[in-house]
């Protein structure tokens, strides 16, 4: 039996479909989020990049190989500074820390935030302050999926 040839005749387009953005030293981030919530996973590292936890089963490779656990959370938001839609990586303090002040069971679709990393340190401890917008928000763009965005950043296989 032979085995059917993948085909695409348009060539794929580079990289994410969108920019995947952190806190870092400097300028901080001032955002309004489009997600309804955060979006979380667990990743391993391997030791050059980021690869995907498949859980404790036999057939997550980062587990087999004793790999190190990170969870990493992410947020759709609209940035004014880049003028798009971006994803924001949020360390699992900053995610909780915006989880407790928007009150765990509220839509953070609307919301304003506010990230100031506290030191030159990637490692440096990060402000996150929340706020209700004043505008209109029925006309928000759209929030991104991060789970396709993020397996083509990372070259994780693409879910069947």
């Amino acid at each position: 039996m032979s085995a059917t040839l993948r085909r695409q005749d348009v060539p794929p387009q580079p990289g994410p479909p969108c920019e995947v953005i952190r806190c870092g030293p400097g300028p901080g981030i001032r955002c309004q989020i489009l997600s309804n919530a955060v979006w979380g996973c667990w990743t391993h590292w391997d030791g050059h990049r980021s690869r995907e936890c498949l859980g404790e089963a036999s057939d997550c490779a980062g587990h087999a190989n004793g790999w190190p656990t990170r969870w990493k959370g992410y947020v759709s938001i609209w940035c004014a500074m880049r003028r798009s839609v971006v994803l924001l990586e949020l360390t699992p303090a900053s995610a909780g820390e915006i989880i407790r002040q928007a009150g765990c069971d509220k839509s953070l679709r609307g919301l304003l935030l506010r990230l100031d990393r506290h030191g030159s340190s990637i490692r440096a401890k990060i402000a996150v302050e929340l706020s209700a917008s004043v505008a209109d928000n029925t006309n928000l763009p759209a929030a991104m999926d991060p789970e396709p965005i993020l397996r083509k950043l990372w070259g994780w296989k693409v879910k069947d």
